[in-house]
């Protein structure tokens, strides 16, 4: 008998090695991130991954911060003149995610969004949308997306 969790697992490695392969649309949204302070949002373990992304891009030489989509969504982005906002969303359909990236646009923030394959409003992929809610291919596609943002040159502030 196997899982939806344990199928999930079995897949990661070619989830993995398919998004190695792409890179286009990473390079399309680092440029939107090129030369910014990146805020990275996200809930639950998407919040997780927007701290990993935070370590990431600084070891890259790029300023980042992580902000709760919650906090973002009812306090505010604090969003200045040069900053960026990369929102990791599994599905892209949590409501405090979903008014971050409103009030983000609607403020004339870049934004780049990295959330699963299907997801509407999505600019980088990462894998096929998962049975178990353990979120655990989501979220692995997600850091080595954000990995691959991270590894790009010239992206420094």
């Amino acid at each position: 008998m196997t899982s939806a969790m344990r199928e999930t697992m079995w897949r990661q490695p070619a989830d993995l090695r398919a998004l190695l392969d792409d890179r286009e649309s990473v390079e399309a949204a680092a440029e939107r991130l090129r030369g910014r302070r990146v805020l990275a949002v996200g809930t639950g373990t998407s919040w997780h991954a927007a701290n990993h992304a935070v370590w990431l891009l600084r070891e890259a030489g790029i300023e980042a911060v992580a902000r709760p989509a919650m906090d973002a969504a009812l306090y505010g982005l604090g969003a200045v003149d040069g900053d960026a906002l990369l929102l990791l969303s599994h599905r892209n359909t949590k409501r405090y995610s979903s008014a971050v990236l409103a009030q983000a646009r609607a403020d004339g923030v870049p934004c780049v969004v990295i959330g699963g394959r299907g997801s509407s409003g999505v600019d980088v992929e990462t894998v096929e949308q998962e049975r178990s809610k353990a979120f655990t291919a989501s979220h692995l596609g997600a850091l080595l997306r954000v990995a691959q943002i991270a590894g790009l040159p010239g992206l420094e502030r």
